[in-house]
């Protein structure tokens, strides 16, 4: 009757919020990552950079 219609509502809600956070989860995971290799391209750059830089001065 209606006890098991509002049980079986009850884990639908339970399983939407467990997939919303590993959904989260994965998106936070994979945003950091880019955001991190990002960073690392962004100070490769820099270092490239500095050196041409340098080369320029010393010339």
């Amino acid at each position: 009757g209606k006890t098991f219609s509002f049980q079986k509502f009850l884990f639908c809600i339970y399983y939407f919020i467990i997939y919303l956070v590993i959904t989260f989860q994965l998106l936070d995971y994979v945003q950091s990552k880019t955001i991190h290799t990002f960073i690392i391209s962004l100070s490769n750059q820099h270092k490239k950079t500095r050196i041409i830089i340098k080369y320029i001065y010393n010339n």
